[in-house]
């Protein structure tokens, strides 16, 4: 808004002063005129009781109950679109001409003050000149001039509550819009951030609620399960000193830490946002040194860039038709990679066994020559033992033989005798058993008895 925008709407908030004024005076004309009126109207009630008086007819009635509903809908719409209007002149001229609202609200019950006499005024007036149509001696008395004076005044009233005023032009109501928008706009801005800012605070609340109610609770865990439960003595039936102070010590630690990991968060996230806060402020700095010549610079440099990749697309679509050659390429010697791969493996594996196999030829070798060396050395003490080797003499043989024949006789009555013993032996412990009721073989049964006992026995 304009300095001459503001001035219009302050000439037409004093034209309608001025005009309510005239109004006033008017009014006080026809105050006078009134008087004499219901002079005349006492002079003709005695005719108008002798003649009917003829009502004139109500345009509302030749409505129907539709277009009644119609007009009064109508009606609400223009209420409500004057009173937005009103409200937004109201707040244009508080913010920018409070001055020109000093005495607005006695000039506004004035004017409702007017249009209730305005109704009043009228029905009198209807009445006068009913009256006056049908009387002849109305005239003689100067009902005309009163009937003119009242009439002069209704116009100048009709206008000014009909809105035939001092009216502002179209552009001015414009601005005056525009101007509300924004401010209603910035103030809603201004509501939507301090909204944010706050749901973001409760939000940090919330959170810093909870972890404290987790905290308090884990917290009140473990104290039950340390010291309540664990720590009780069972003999005194009460809690150390040393426990108390223990877990106490360990949660102070533990809330050390947790302090020191959180002051390490907040110094990060404020470094962070430091950073961030820089970063904003050279976009906005930029954003407000920036021309149109910048912009036109800019395009020139993006048409530029732009042919630029047009190029090099072309050039990647060569690379790619390069590329798929020699990826054909390379799959071939891939297969035949593979192939030499599998044959070389084949091949190697066959080294390693056969490695392997010599190794083991190795070792075999080195056994046969080990047994050759044996049986070489077998042979030559035999050839030795044969050239020095001296038939013994028969009588010697017989003598051997005899011998032999004598222990291999002894050993057989000695493998009796020793089955007999084991015979004996198991009678034994089989009694043994029988008589001491046990199921296994005492060793000192097997033992040989004291020479005392043994003579006892004997």
């Amino acid at each position: 808004m304009t300095e001459k925008d503001i001035e219009e709407v302050e000439e037409a908030v004093i034209d309608e002063t001025s005009e309510i004024e005239l109004l006033s005076e008017d009014t006080d004309t026809t105050s006078e005129s009134s008087e004499n009126a219901e002079q005349v109207e006492e002079e003709q009630e005695q005719e108008q009781q002798e003649q009917p008086v003829q009502q004139p007819k109500d345009p509302l009635d030749e409505l129907t109950y539709q277009q009644l509903v119609d007009l009064v809908n109508n009606m609400e719409d223009e209420n409500r679109h004057l009173q937005l209007e009103n409200a937004v002149f109201m707040d244009f001229l508080k913010n920018y001409s409070p001055s020109a609202l000093d005495g607005l609200d006695t000039m506004i019950n004035y004017a409702l003050s007017l249009a209730t006499k305005q109704t009043t005024l009228a029905m009198k007036s209807s009445s006068l000149m009913s009256a006056t149509s049908r009387s002849s001696t109305v005239g003689s008395l100067g009902g005309s001039s009163r009937k003119s004076m009242i009439m002069g005044s209704l116009p100048s009233i009709n206008n000014l509550m009909e809105g035939r005023g001092p009216k502002i032009n179209i552009s001015t109501r414009t601005d005056m819009i525009v101007k509300a928008i924004e401010e209603t706009q910035q103030s809603l801005d201004h509501f939507v951030k301090k909204s944010l800012r706050l749901k973001r605070n409760i939000m940090s609340d919330l959170q810093e609620f909870k972890m404290r109610e987790t905290d308090i609770i884990d917290t009140r865990n473990v104290f039950e399960h340390l010291v309540v439960t664990q720590g009780l003595d069972k003999l005194t039936q009460r809690i150390p000193a040393e426990k108390w102070i223990r877990f106490m010590d360990d949660w102070l630690k533990n809330a050390a830490l947790a302090m020191e990991k959180l002051r390490l968060r907040t110094a990060s996230l404020k470094l962070q946002y430091r950073k961030v806060s820089a970063t904003l402020i050279q976009r906005q700095e930029l954003g407000e040194n920036v021309h149109a010549v910048d912009f036109d610079q800019l395009e020139i440099e993006n048409k530029h860039l732009l042919q630029k990749i047009d190029q090099k697309q072309i050039h990647l679509l060569e690379l790619k038709r390069m590329n798929g050659g020699a990826n054909l390429i390379l799959s071939k010697h891939k297969k035949y990679l593979l192939k030499q791969q599998v044959d070389y493996n084949k091949i190697q594996v066959g080294i390693t066994e056969k490695e392997q196999q010599i190794h083991e030829l190795d070792e075999e070798h080195d056994k046969v020559e080990e047994e050759r060396d044996k049986a070489k050395e077998k042979y030559e003490n035999f050839k030795v033992f044969k050239s020095t080797y001296r038939v013994p003499d028969v009588m010697d043989y017989v003598v051997l033989k005899k011998e032999l024949d004598e222990l291999r006789k002894n050993i057989k009555i000695w493998q009796r005798r020793k089955n007999i013993q084991d015979i004996s032996l198991n009678a034994s412990i089989r009694q043994m058993k029988n008589l001491t009721a046990s199921s296994t073989v005492d060793p000192d049964w097997l033992q040989d008895p004291p020479p005392e006992i043994e003579d006892q026995w004997l």
